[in-house]
């Protein structure tokens, strides 16, 4: 007997007595693989709800939580005053994403120095932590870079 011949017998003994291995054998294998390939088919992740603390409140501040704002990827539920409150809407779920601004920002951007922001996400979804990091630093990227170019051009120097 060969393993062909093994391996069909098998089959026709499981098809036969219709046992509840059929299921697990191949039905639940394809409504997972259908349920989760139609939750991420677009490949994109939007309007992750997201919780600000701005604790320089300046043009500049305001200007980057705008970026965070227009984008696509997050939805603003919040702007709060208080660690605290960043802190209750990450406990609560009531936000995946918390962006903290310091209170130094446009200071240090005004001295030419770096100026830091923090991005703390909830990683329990490796999918929404993996779109929160890329995204947050192409907002933070874009930001800076025009910037620089404003303070190169308040120099009279080309950027």
């Amino acid at each position: 007997m060969t393993i062909r011949d093994i391996m069909v017998q098998e089959w026709k003994t499981l098809f036969h007595y219709k046992s509840p291995i059929v299921l697990l054998l191949i039905a639940i294998p394809i409504v997972y693989t259908a349920l989760f390939g139609l939750t991420y088919s677009s490949n994109v992740i939007k309007y992750i709800p997201a919780v600000i603390y701005d604790q320089d409140n300046t043009p500049a501040s305001r200007a980057l939580t705008q970026a965070f704002v227009d984008s696509e990827k997050y939805h603003i539920v919040a702007q709060v005053t208080t660690q605290e409150e960043m802190e209750h809407y990450l406990r609560d779920n009531i936000a995946l994403v918390a962006i903290a601004i310091p209170h130094t920002f446009q200071q240090h951007i005004k001295l030419s120095l770096a100026s830091e922001v923090l991005v703390t996400a909830n990683g329990t979804n490796v999918t929404f932590a993996n779109t929160v990091i890329t995204s947050s630093q192409e907002i933070v990227q874009t930001f800076s870079a025009g910037t620089g170019k404003k303070l190169l051009e308040a120099a009279n120097q080309l950027p």
